[in-house]
């Protein structure tokens, strides 16, 4: 599940987020989002929901965002990985 995090500075007075940076550029490179298209985004510590692509031209993603759901809950696992040490 692809999920655009939307942090507190990146929303404007109006309502809209506005993104730039590695966030835009996996937008656009990745999500190949278009204007008019819908993405899947969620506010840190907040609710998701769909963010409309407004504009995305080079390096700033503008969307207009609706967030209706609660987070997804935590996953009832956690992942360990462990390395190995090297022989002596």
């Amino acid at each position: 599940m692809n999920l655009l995090l939307l942090l507190d500075d990146d929303f404007l007075p109006d309502g809209t987020a506005r993104l730039t940076g590695r966030r835009a550029q996996h937008a656009r490179e990745v999500l190949r989002a278009e204007p008019g298209e819908s993405l899947r985004v969620g506010r840190l510590g907040g609710l998701t929901g769909t963010g409309e692509v407004l504009e995305n031209s080079a390096g700033v993603l503008h969307v207009r965002v609706t967030l209706t759901e609660p987070p997804p809950p935590r996953p009832g696992i956690d992942l360990l990985l462990a390395i190995p040490a090297p022989r002596p």
